[in-house]
């Protein structure tokens, strides 16, 4: 519930934490496939 209402108050919040997430992976392991898993389903996990 605290998620839907973080993402309804400060969406471009979370979407920098996506793009922090993303640039860790792609340091990390290089993506094989992004169309394959959304961004959004890897940061919530």
């Amino acid at each position: 519930m605290a998620r839907m209402r973080r993402i309804r108050l400060r969406p471009s919040g979370i979407i920098r934490t996506v793009v922090s997430a993303q640039r860790k992976s792609n340091v990390n392991n290089p993506p094989p496939a992004r169309s394959d898993r959304h961004p959004t389903v890897e940061a919530r996990r």
